[in-house]
């Protein structure tokens, strides 16, 4: 077993946005150990807990237009949370792709597994 290590600012490119000529891309902080077992406590279902999670990692997006081509800018509260407003603007669909991402997020991937491996002496 390997100790969480994460990372301060992550971003991601939706599906359905990989082959764009200019792709949304939505920016995320880590949430803490603290936040991901409040966050997946026994209160609220799927969609609301998707919502919350969102809320409190989403950090930024950029290229994020509107039907009328114009960009959709990011808003945060106070304590820099996106506001319930900006997160209204994103489809149903794209939050929980967001909200699978966040769960993900800490998690080290093989290659970063291997860089952070023990090494073995003889």
């Amino acid at each position: 077993m390997l100790a969480v290590t994460p990372r301060s600012k992550w971003t991601h490119i939706c599906e359905e946005d990989k082959t764009a000529e200019v792709p949304t891309v939505f920016e995320f902080r880590d949430i803490s150990q603290r936040e991901r077992l409040e966050l997946f406590g026994d209160e609220g279902g799927f969609g609301k807990k998707a919502y919350a999670i969102v809320k409190a990692s989403l950090v930024g997006v950029e290229a994020f237009p509107d039907e009328d081509g114009k960009d959709v800018k990011f808003e945060a509260e106070s304590g820099g949370q996106a506001t319930d407003s900006f997160l209204s603007r994103i489809p149903w669909q794209i939050m929980l792709e967001l909200a699978g991402v966040v769960i993900k997020g800490s998690e080290l991937e093989n290659e970063e597994v291997e860089k952070s491996a023990p090494l073995l002496v003889d």
